[in-house]
């Protein structure tokens, strides 16, 4: 099965569905991760190419008979999945970016040409190359957490067709930047883009990348001596500026192709392969980077076509690979293609999925196991007073994300989320507990996008906590106080003395969700200043007491 007419546009959509050879690779650092197939409309075949960090994706979906047709998927763990209209007269429509608010950029075939396409989520769409003519197509190239994309379109000028990279504001709904002779192939959260440079300036015309800063300014890299065509496919943020490329040699590989995959460190300025799993010289395409520029998503191609879903983390100077399948324990799949990762190590892509007795093509989002976890609360909870557990991310992400919170309990409460700053791993939430009468459990999730985690927590009936008295002029009084709230029930407490020329009442009542009380004591008549007594209070096991002299 092959999308033809979208294969010329971004290799990300190639697709083989022959069975795969499960290869054997080093694991590197990478977590072992849970598969959760993404559906679209009516189980139809799908596809994901983008995922946030509330692992939530973009992708195409629906296919019709003639595979040819299909709609931009916007959907995401635990989520309704949404299938995008397409504009008029369009058809073979696929988001290709997401940011956290859904912001995305796409693009769908109109009047028989690509055209990019810029989508949030309950907004309208928008043409980025309106305005412009003689153009004959557009496609995205990213978008930033603040919405800013970066695509190419190309044109026929006087002197022959020209490519240029463009920035689009959804600000002003405009494009704001142009660069001549560029091709789009990322753009960074520092607004750092990078393309291919149809024009090379070194002598021998080499392919080179080009660098842009937000303000314009470019500066390039010359590729590999062996390349003849380099593309640039993503832009890290972090670790030194980490960009994958897909490179066209003269030299085949184990594939049989002219193609493989090489990345280039802005900082560093050395180009590193990206070596296939089973055979390091099978042809690799290095879809996608994290935002610390330390992993690599994309796929294998072995010698006999087979697509492995590949991921690639670099240790001690050199990208070590790994396959997917060995990732994820799961017979139920066979993993083509990782298209995109997140900061937290949240994976998208698509495979072969097997329901019943069919397999079919299907987008899925890899989450790390124990992405999410609810901290425990250090010793006993009483009811009625407010403990403050931690949610806890797997990673860390250079956002700061809003959790959902929740508890469906009548004995607790929270709010109904938290913000997790940026850059951290953990944030404490208040749980709220109100007084039982006994042992309550209650459940409490906590959930990023779409997906939920829960942990149990036990309430326990408050106890005494401290009993205080005094006296002054001949009259004496005290107050109890319990860890926790009375339950619904209220609190009787038990009280008693060790004189009986100072004594309290035998008991005192403390009412629901109140957690401390007073009482006077009786002083016999003529009982001189300086007598003493002790006051004793029990309840649930629990019994304090106090010295008390008579003023």
């Amino acid at each position: 099965m092959q999308r033809t007419n979208w294969k010329s546009i971004a290799a990300t959509t190639v697709i083989a569905a022959s069975a795969m050879v499960l290869p054997q690779a080093a694991r590197a650092d990478w977590p072992t991760y849970t598969a959760t197939p993404i559906s679209g409309i009516d189980n139809l075949q799908d596809a994901a190419y983008a995922i946030n960090s509330y692992l939530e994706i973009g992708g195409s979906a629906n296919f019709d008979s003639n595979q040819n047709d299909f709609t931009g998927l916007l959907g995401g763990i635990g989520q309704f999945s949404y299938a995008l209209n397409l504009p008029q007269q369009g058809n073979t429509y696929a988001l290709t970016g997401v940011n956290n608010d859904l912001s995305t950029v796409g693009m769908a075939w109109i009047s028989g040409h690509p055209v990019a396409l810029y989508y949030k989520l309950g907004g309208p769409t928008y043409n980025m190359q309106k305005g412009l003519t003689y153009t004959y197509q557009s496609t995205p190239a990213g978008i930033t957490h603040t919405g800013i994309a970066v695509g190419t379109y190309n044109r026929e000028e006087t002197d022959g067709p020209h490519s240029h990279m463009f920035i689009w504001d959804p600000a002003t709904q405009t494009r704001t930047s142009d660069w001549d002779n560029l091709v789009a192939g990322g753009v960074n959260e520092n607004g750092l883009m990078v393309a291919s440079n149809l024009k090379p300036t070194n002598y021998y015309h080499i392919p080179e990348l080009a660098f842009v800063t937000p303000g314009g300014a470019k500066s390039y890299v010359v590729g590999p001596g062996q390349a003849i065509y380099l593309q640039p496919n993503a832009i890290s943020t972090g670790g030194g500026v980490t960009v994958p490329c897909d490179v066209i040699t003269t030299i085949p590989n184990a594939s049989n192709t002219f193609y493989w995959s090489t990345t280039y460190n802005k900082q560093t300025g050395i180009w590193s392969d990206l070596p296939g799993v089973q055979n390091q010289f099978y042809e690799t395409h290095g879809l996608g980077v994290d935002y610390y520029g330390t992993r690599v998503v994309g796929y294998t191609l072995d010698a006999s076509s087979n697509q492995i879903a590949t991921v690639w983390e670099f240790k001690n100077g050199a990208w070590v690979p790994t396959a997917v399948s060995s990732l994820v324990n799961d017979p139920l799949w066979k993993f083509q293609q990782a298209t995109s990762i997140n900061p937290q190590g949240a994976i998208c892509g698509f495979g072969m999925h097997k329901v019943g007795r069919l397999w079919h093509q299907q987008a899925f989002v890899l989450q790390p196991d124990n992405e999410l976890r609810l901290g425990p609360v250090d010793g006993v909870i009483y009811g009625g007073n407010v403990v403050r557990p931690a949610v806890h991310l797997a990673g860390v992400d250079p956002f700061a994300l809003n959790l959902g919170l929740n508890c469906d309990s009548d004995y607790a409460s929270v709010p109904r989320s938290v913000q997790l700053p940026a850059n951290q791993s953990a944030v404490a939430f208040p749980l709220q507990t109100n007084g039982v009468d006994s042992v309550k459990t209650v459940t409490v999730s906590a959930s990023l996008g779409g997906y939920k985690v829960m942990a149990r927590y036990q309430i326990k009936p408050a106890i005494l906590g401290y009993l205080t008295c005094k006296s002054a002029d001949y009259q004496a009084s005290g107050m109890v106080v319990l860890q926790g709230a009375a339950g619904p029930s209220g609190v009787t407490v038990n009280l008693t003395s060790s004189n009986p020329a100072i004594t309290p009442p035998a008991t005192i009542n403390i009412p629901y969700k109140q957690s401390s009380a007073t009482f006077k004591m009786k002083v016999a008549p003529g009982t001189p200043k300086g007598t003493m007594a002790t006051i004793t209070a029990s309840y649930n096991g629990v019994t304090i007491t106090f010295p008390l002299t008579l003023d």
